[in-house]
């Protein structure tokens, strides 16, 4: 039964599925598919009586080479902000849904997934879900830098939603 105790053999190895979650993390950029997986990660955290943390990080180490440091700082303030505005909407729209929620933007850090993964461990987070691009062809076998990052490096389950 879906959400119980049970067993199922991955690679050989008996392991507990979904057993419950006491706090899920959505990873969002914003993107069509964070949107997506918003509403999954939403939908669990209300199912589970969890805690959702909406969480964004915010990546500045591609443009550091480019740009002088008071183009860099304005930047970073710009996209912090947007970040906060649109992670509090999200939030709010999560308590107006009845879920208890939080929202955090990160902004220093090496890298997306580091920041999310160091995040996540430290808070305790059961589930991570984050989004990936559809794309077409050969390319759709591929997930994006960020999933791909938290499926092979997360101390938890992650959850990728197309």
């Amino acid at each position: 039964m879906w959400g119980s105790e049970d067993t199922t053999t991955l690679t050989g190895q008996n392991r507990v599925v979904a057993s419950g979650f006491k706090k899920v993390l959505i990873a969002s950029d914003g993107s069509d598919q964070a949107t997506k997986a918003f509403a999954v990660a939403e939908g669990l955290a209300k199912a589970y009586n969890a805690k959702l943390v909406v969480l964004t990080a915010v990546e500045l180490a591609s443009i550091l080479p480019r740009v002088s440091p008071a183009e860099l700082a304005a930047f970073r303030e710009y996209a912090v902000g947007d970040a906060k505005t649109k992670v509090e909407s999200l939030v709010l729209q999560s308590r107006t849904d009845g879920v208890d929620a939080k929202g955090e933007v990160l902004d220093k850090g090496e890298s997306p997934v580091k920041m999310i993964l160091e995040y996540a461990e430290a808070e305790g987070v059961d589930l991570i879900v984050v989004g990936t691009r559809g794309l077409g062809g050969f390319s759709k076998m591929l997930l994006g830098s960020v999933s791909s990052g938290l499926v092979s490096h997360a101390h938890c389950n992650v959850l990728i939603v197309r």
